[in-house]
């Protein structure tokens, strides 16, 4: 389904105002018109008149939501197929690594190792309102003075997969530096692990729609 810019337009609406109806029933018209079979399906999500049945034997909802299929199927994702989410109905596989919820019509949650998000999430995020964005392969420390902390460590690369960051996400990490001096330890501390994954949510979106 090929994406006009009329289509793209309206998609930045619907991401610029996410809870505007009139955005998103605009894209609902546009894939009446233009989006073929999948189009039809995806429409009726976003009009609240899909009838929960898969319309095609498979990974089906790839050919509704194609944006999904190269994050979901990236390295570190794993065998099993991916869990997506669709008006709290549950399709695919039972992955631990990789998943998607789907509101409404449109991608909002999306779980995957960072590597996934980095090379594939802005397909995501540029035509879908993204909410939150969970990364299944890191985790930040515990600090029993400080808290809970992401760091990020130029001897440590690009970071470890336990509270390290790579230099690109820690300096979008809000209300941070933007530049980063070279070989030193520098984190953020948040009060509680709850705030430091809902600051590496913004950071992450931020980064593909910056792209």
């Amino acid at each position: 389904m090929n994406t006009s810019s009329q289509a793209l337009a309206i998609l930045r609406a619907v991401i610029d105002e996410p809870g505007v109806d009139l955005h998103r029933l605009a894209y609902a018209d546009w894939l009446e018109e233009n989006g073929g079979e999948a189009g039809m399906v995806r429409a009726s999500m976003i009009r609240g008149t899909w009838d929960g049945v898969p319309p095609w034997d498979g990974a089906w909802y790839y050919y509704v939501f194609p944006e999904l299929r190269r994050v979901m199927s990236s390295q570190g994702c794993g065998a099993a197929g991916a869990e997506i989410r669709i008006d709290g109905a549950v399709f695919g596989g039972e992955n631990d690594a990789c998943g998607a919820s789907v509101r409404g019509g449109f991608v909002t949650n999306v779980g995957c190792p960072l590597y996934a998000w980095s090379a594939h999430g802005r397909e995501v995020a540029s035509v879908n309102p993204v909410a939150d964005v969970y990364v299944t392969d890191r985790r930040p420390i515990f600090d029993p003075i400080d808290g809970v902390r992401w760091f990020w460590r130029m001897s440590a690369g690009d970071g470890s997969r336990v509270g390290g960051l790579p230099r690109k996400v820690f300096r979008r990490l809000k209300g941070f530096m933007p530049k980063l001096p070279d070989n030193a330890f520098i984190h953020r501390d948040y009060p509680s692990e709850r705030e430091a994954f809902a600051a590496l949510s913004d950071a992450l979106i931020a980064l593909v729609r910056e792209q």
